[in-house]
């Protein structure tokens, strides 16, 4: 975990109890969910997930039990803020913070080879980088997935960009792994959100990324140099 990050601060705040501190990273990562991290597309993308899933769940709830509507819409939105956060969110990343999750180097690598593999098949993507541990030669067993995708311009290529991310939270999800994924709308956001890191190429056909940054490495050459002690 990077020793910059608010939950670093909060994981290693000793005047809290430890069980509290955890509670408190997984609790803000629910109630947030990245809200402030994101871009324009994907949070668009994700308000309006949880207003369907706030639909569907309160309909449901409203037919099944008799109950007044203002419990109906604080259920409501407790389970689709939920569902949401499970599987267009990132929690195995929350209890990674907490120190609750760990990821083999094999499970590791493998899951990072087939991601790479579905991000070029997609025709959405422009372009596509990891960050963080991986690219800083520190991976361990509590590392998690940083991925940083940029998209292609248009509507339709937001909504495919945004669904691919679903997929691969959910997939993520189910394979019990701490990925960290996010789409850009433009460079800018890049610029803004990737700065000491040495970008680790994932995709990048049109040489985008490797004009942007001095620094770049590539991802089959990165896997390679990792320690096995994960």
């Amino acid at each position: 975990m990077d020793e910059s990050s608010v939950y670093f601060k909060i994981l290693h705040k000793e005047t809290i109890p430890l069980p509290i501190r955890k509670l408190i990273i997984i609790g803000s990562s629910w109630a947030f969910q990245s809200i402030f991290h994101v871009d324009r597309t994907e949070l668009l993308f994700k308000l309006m997930l949880e207003l369907l899933l706030l639909g569907v769940v309160g309909y449901t709830l409203s037919a099944v039990f008799q109950l007044h509507m203002s419990w109906i819409i604080l259920l409501g939105f407790l389970i689709a803020h939920s569902m949401n956060y499970l599987f267009n969110g990132q929690f195995f990343v929350a209890l990674k913070n907490a120190g609750l999750s760990h990821v083999s180097h094999t499970k590791f690598k493998n899951f990072a080879l087939q991601l790479e593999q579905r991000v070029c098949s997609q025709d959405s993507i422009l372009a596509g980088m990891m960050i963080g541990s991986i690219s800083r030669g520190k991976l361990t067993a509590t590392s998690d997935l940083d991925v940083r995708i940029l998209r292609r311009r248009g509507i339709v290529n937001g909504l495919k960009a945004s669904v691919f991310l679903l997929l691969e939270r959910s997939r993520a999800l189910a394979s019990a792994f701490p990925l960290d994924i996010y789409v850009a709308d433009n460079i800018e956001w890049f610029r803004k959100k990737v700065k000491n890191d040495v970008p680790v190429i994932l995709y990048d056909p049109e040489n985008i990324l490797s004009t942007e940054y001095v620094r770049t490495t590539h991802f089959s050459e990165v896997l390679g140099k990792d320690g096995e002690g994960t």
